[in-house]
């Protein structure tokens, strides 16, 4: 079972990387093996990056691996708190709301 990680941020940082570099995204797909397009598609955070592929794109692009993988942990546990966040703010709206809604149905009896 191939492991994945998916991070916008982390494609951010690959192309940010990449082009400091002075690399295509051409050059880059042919030192990993693989095309412009899934090299594009990682950048922008469209394609998961398969775990077994990180050691060579961050050598490649001369980061730590370490320091990158920290990051998209971080990134992935902010996007949860983020997520959990807005879906209490979404009960407290539909608390408010249906509260507001038995008031005003309550005063025209």
């Amino acid at each position: 079972m191939k492991k994945y990680i998916i991070s916008r941020e982390a494609g951010r940082l690959f192309a940010a990387r990449r082009t400091k570099l002075k690399l295509t995204q051409q050059q880059l797909g042919t030192t990993l093996g693989m095309t412009r397009s899934s090299v594009s598609s990682i950048e922008n955070g469209s394609q998961a990056i398969v775990i077994d592929m990180l050691p060579d794109l961050c050598e490649a692009l001369k980061l730590d691996m370490g320091g990158v993988m920290r990051d998209a942990v971080a990134s992935a546990r902010r996007k949860n708190k983020m997520q959990t966040e807005s879906k209490e703010v979404v009960k407290i709206r539909s608390l408010v709301n249906n509260s507001k809604q038995n008031r005003n149905g309550g005063d025209r009896g």
